[in-house]
């Protein structure tokens, strides 16, 4: 791995939500071009089913570690072992990903698997992502999480703190229905209704609702949409997604455990 490295850090608009957004990216995996999906909710970084990866299948394997904050219990899983995974100036060597179903219809995941061994720091105001620089004047803060699983942060309101999933693979922020409507005053439930796609390619029909602002590190953050649906089998109150991420500059080093924020 390199130091010091600066990639393109583009936040899109999904076009099938304008309240959603994503950071797509151009890799090289073993020689083969392919557009992947920014997503730290995730460990296992995937590649899409194409017969250039074939001859690198290592086994089916049943397993629930590759899929990310959404995948619940034990799914089929193709791995396939990469010699060099390249993103711009950052190569990631030797890496057992997994291979998308046939037809699936979404990009492929970088992970924590490429992510975890670095201190990123997230310029989201300036579109870039710088790898293993110096940490910003900030204080530092311990960040809860070890560097193979999704980080965590604590997000806070008036008389309320919780610990929530830090995924930039999130197109909207997502907050579990029973802890939404314990807490009235901070989520709004609306009439509206979203749709969003788990890891196993279910699509469902979700309610959605206004998250009141909120204080995560030393950053402030306006009203958000957000989605409200059971979150309950993972154990997990509220997932923030990259419209509210994409608010602040964030500097997570994944290794030493540690973080900082700031607003733009």
């Amino acid at each position: 791995m390199g130091s010091g490295l600066t990639l393109p850090l583009p936040v899109v608009r999904d076009a099938s939500d304008p309240r959603a957004c994503q950071v797509l990216l151009d890799a090289v995996a073993d020689g083969v071009p392919i557009r992947m999906l920014l997503d730290t909710g995730t460990y296992r970084s995937s590649v899409p089913h194409l017969e250039a990866f074939s001859d690198r299948l290592r086994r089916n394997v049943r397993s629930g570690t590759g899929g990310g904050v959404f995948s619940s219990g034990k799914h089929d899983e193709t791995l396939v072992q990469l010699d060099v995974l390249e993103w711009g100036s950052l190569t990631a060597r030797d890496l057992t990903v997994s291979m998308d179903a046939p037809g699936w219809p979404h990009p492929p995941l970088l992970g924590m698997d490429v992510l975890g061994s670095h201190a990123c720091h997230f310029r989201f105001g300036a579109g870039v992502l710088e790898l293993d620089g110096e940490a910003p004047s900030d204080p530092l803060l311990p960040l809860p999480t070890p560097s193979d699983k999704a980080p965590a942060v604590p997000v806070q309101w008036q008389g309320t703190t919780i610990e929530a999933v830090w995924d930039t693979g999130a197109g909207i922020t997502v907050v579990d229905r029973t802890w939404g409507e314990a807490h009235p005053e901070i989520v709004k439930t609306t009439d509206e209704f979203g749709t969003g796609t788990d890891v196993h390619g279910t699509t469902s029909r979700n309610l959605m609702g206004r998250l009141a602002p909120c204080r995560i590190g030393h950053a402030t953050f306006p009203e958000q949409d957000c989605g409200v649906l059971d979150l309950s089998g993972l154990g997990i109150d509220m997932i923030l997604g990259l419209p509210l991420l994409s608010h602040a500059d964030w500097y997570m080093d994944f290794l030493q455990r540690r973080w900082s924020n700031k607003n733009q």
